[in-house]
C-alpha cells in the first residue's frame, strides 16, 4: 500500500488513518511528507485543506514532529487547530 502514496491520496489517506487508528500508516504519510517536494504538492491539494480542518489532530501530530515541518506551514497548521478550537 505505501507505494501507492502521492501527493494527490496522502490527506485522505492520513484522515481514513486517524479514524482507523492506524499508525502505521500515519507514519508511512509523515515519511512521505518529509520530501520537501512532497509536502508541498500535498499542501496545494484540497484534500490536505479538508484534512486540517477535519483532523486538526494529525495536523498537531505532524507539528510535533518538529524538524520534519517547514515554518511556511507552521502558520496554516496554526490556523486550522485555532478555527477547528473556535
Amino acid at each position: 500500500m505505501c507505494e501507492y502514496i502521492n501527493a494527490g491520496n496522502v490527506a485522505t489517506i492520513l484522515a481514513l488513518a486517524e479514524q482507523h487508528c492506524c499508525q502505521g500508516l500515519k507514519k508511512v504519510c509523515f515519511h512521505f511528507l518529509s520530501s520537501p517536494a512532497n509536502l508541498r504538492a500535498a499542501v496545494a491539494s484540497d484534500g490536505f485543506k479538508h484534512l486540517s480542518r477535519s483532523c486538526p489532530s494529525v495536523m498537531v501530530e505532524f507539528a510535533m514532529l518538529g524538524n520534519l515541518i517547514p515554518c511556511w506551514l507552521v502558520s496554516f497548521i496554526a490556523t486550522a487547530v485555532d478555527d477547528f478550537l473556535g
